[in-house]
């Protein structure tokens, strides 16, 4: 009976036990061969390890001292960004809060319904004078573990896009990108920042910010509680009894 009820115990505090939204991005090897399909630096991706959550390819705040001073902020750097299948090479692209073009049929790891193109405000901090900094970003999609993805920008003022990973032969890379370059280092806020280059109008630096998606319990801990409940249950009547 103790056993019993210890049991039960345990199993009732782990619904508490939600699993962390993690990721990372993980670089891929290099391109061994050149030609004019190919795209310089170590390709990338973003990979789910934990949990559900949303993610957002966002600013890079490279200065706390006021907002203005931020002058890599997407919204100056790019007229469009995006998330694009690791595998198909498959994405989608937004202009004026609508969604315009999708690439092929594959969009199983993106989630474009409710989607536009005016950003998000996913952090902020607050610098020494009392200001406010914003961080802005986009959203790619809700992702759990074992996802992948990958992202895309076009640099403002161009009809040139280019992503994380892939050569030219994929419609998401144009002739204009030149390389890519991850896990550079930590902008102002702390998040780690990735750039895609072109040729023409130079570095596109951004970071990747998550959100944890509520009320997702770890695997197991649903049908724990199914048979806790079950036992206690079972408890009572034989007490009754």
């Amino acid at each position: 009976m103790k056993k019993m009820m210890l049991m039960v115990c345990a199993v009732m505090c782990s619904a508490a036990a939600f699993a962390t939204f993690q990721w990372e991005v993980v670089q891929l090897p290099a391109p061994t061969e050149s030609n004019a399909n190919t795209i310089y630096g170590s390709p990338y991706k973003i990979v789910i390890t934990s949990g559900t959550g949303n993610l957002y390819i966002a600013d890079k705040i490279s200065t706390l001292a006021s907002q203005n001073a931020n002058t890599e902020m997407l919204s100056l750097t790019t007229s469009n960004r995006g998330a694009a299948d690791t595998v198909t090479g498959n994405f989608v692209e937004y202009y004026n809060n609508s969604l315009t073009t999708v690439v092929a049929t594959d969009t199983n790891t993106m989630a474009v319904a409710g989607q536009d193109n005016s950003g998000t405000v996913v952090k902020t901090a607050v610098n020494s004078n009392g200001d406010v900094i914003e961080k802005t970003g986009y959203y790619l999609g809700q992702f759990s573990e074992g996802d992948e993805v990958t992202v895309w920008v076009s640099p403002i003022a161009t009809d040139e896009r280019g992503a994380a990973m892939f050569d030219k032969s994929y419609a998401v890379n144009t002739d204009g990108v030149d390389s890519r370059t991850a896990n550079i280092g930590q902008d102002a806020m702390g998040d780690v920042y990735h750039q895609i280059n072109f040729s023409d109008t130079g570095a596109v630096a951004f970071t990747i910010v998550g959100n944890e998606v509520a009320g997702q319990p770890l695997p197991g801990v649903l049908t724990a509680l199914l048979i806790g409940g079950g036992v206690g249950a079972y408890m009572k009547r034989r007490r009754r009894a």
